[in-house]
C-alpha cells in the first residue's frame, strides 16, 4: 500500500519490487494477471493511474486500466503518427516524460487526466525483443517520474513478460522456478539464491564476475566459504530475522574473491517462501 506522506529510499523501493514479483509469481488465474501487473507497476512507480494495453487482431486492445472510463476499449493501428505511443512502439523503449506541457503530443491529445504533469509509457517485450504491447501510468503520488522509475518498473515488467509466456504455452506455474536464472540476468546487481546453510542454489553471472568464478563454480562453493569468518555470527542472526519474520534486510560486508582477497559489498535480503521453498534471494552490489 502506497503512502502518500512518505517519499520511500530506493531500498525501500527496491523492497517493493521483490514483493511485487512475489505476489504476481503466485497468480494463477491467466484472467487475472494483467490486473495484478498493472496494479503493482503502479505500486512500484508510486503512479495512481495507468492502462495496459495489448496488441491484438489489428489494434492495441485494453485488458486493464485504474482510470475506468477514460480509457477507449481499443485503439486501432496504425497509430497517429508521432503520438507518444507511436513513439513508444517504433523506439521499444520507455518514454518518461517530467513536463507534459512541453510535450506536444500530449498537450493536443484533448485528454485532461495527466493533472501531475508528467507521465510515463513503458513497451512489453518479449526476450526477442518483440512488442507485445504498453504500460503508460500517471499521476504520480510525488512527480515527476524518473529514471528510477522508470528503472525498476523496467525490472519488473521484464519478469512479468516471461510469466506471461508461461501462460500462454500452458506450462505449470510451478516451473516458473526454471526461469528466475534468466529473469535476474537481466537485472543491475548481482543475485544470489541460497539458504542459511550456505547452499547456493543460483547464481547471476554479475555475481559471479564480481569474484571471479563462472556461475557453474559458484554453486560448487558453500556461501560461507565465500565470506570472511567474523561476518558469519552477525548475518547468521541477521538471516534468521529475514526466514522467520519474511523481513527484507540490508548488511554491507566483505566477500573473498578467487584469491581470497576481500571485497565490499552491499546486499538486501528477502525471503521466497512461495516461490523457492524458503530460500533467500540476495542482490549484491559493489561498495
Amino acid at each position: 500500500m502506497q503512502n502518500e506522506n512518505h517519499k520511500p529510499s530506493y531500498q525501500e523501493r527496491f523492497k517493493s519490487l521483490l514483493n511485487a514479483i512475489k505476489t504476481i509469481s503466485s497468480c494463477n488465474d491467466y484472467q487475472m494477471f494483467h490486473k495484478v501487473l498493472l496494479g503493482e507497476v503502479a505500486d512500484i512507480s508510486r503512479a495512481r493511474g495507468g492502462s495496459l494495453f495489448l496488441f491484438k487482431g489489428g489494434e492495441l486492445v485494453l485488458k486493464h486500466s485504474l482510470d475506468p472510463g477514460h480509457v477507449p476499449d481499443s485503439i486501432s493501428l496504425p497509430l497517429k503518427s508521432d503520438s507518444v505511443l507511436d513513439q513508444v512502439v517504433k523506439n521499444k523503449e520507455d518514454l518518461v516524460v517530467g513536463d507534459i506541457q512541453n510535450h506536444s503530443p500530449v498537450t493536443t491529445s484533448g485528454w485532461g487526466g495527466y493533472s501531475d504533469g508528467s507521465f510515463m509509457v513503458l513497451p512489453l517485450l518479449d526476450l526477442s525483443g518483440n512488442i507485445l504491447g504498453m504500460v503508460n501510468l500517471h499521476n504520480k503520488i510525488d512527480p515527476p517520474f524518473i529514471e528510477q522509475d522508470s528503472e525498476l518498473s523496467r525490472q519488473f515488467l521484464t519478469f512479468c513478460t516471461n510469466m506471461s509466456a508461461l501462460f500462454h504455452k500452458n506450462h505449470v506455474l510451478t516451473q516458473k522456478q526454471q526461469y528466475y536464472a534468466e529473469i535476474i540476468s537481466h537485472l543491475p546487481h548481482g543475485f544470489l539464491l541460497f539458504d542459511r546453510s550456505g547452499r547456493i542454489f543460483d547464481a547471476s553471472a554479475k555475481f559471479s564476475n564480481l569474484i571471479g568464478l563462472q556461475s557453474a563454480s559458484c554453486l560448487q562453493k558453500n556461501y560461507w566459504q565465500l565470506t570472511p569468518e567474523r561476518w558469519h555470527e552477525r548475518e547468521k542472526v541477521l538471516l534468521d530475522d529475514v526466514v522467520h519474520n519474511n523481513a527484507t534486510r540490508f548488511l554491507e560486508k566483505e566477500l573473498l574473491d578467487t584469491q581470497g582477497l576481500p571485497l565490499r559489498v552491499k546486499l538486501s535480503y528477502s525471503l521466497l517462501r512461495e516461490a523457492l521453498l524458503g530460500r533467500i534471494l540476495a542482490t549484491v552490489e559493489r561498495r
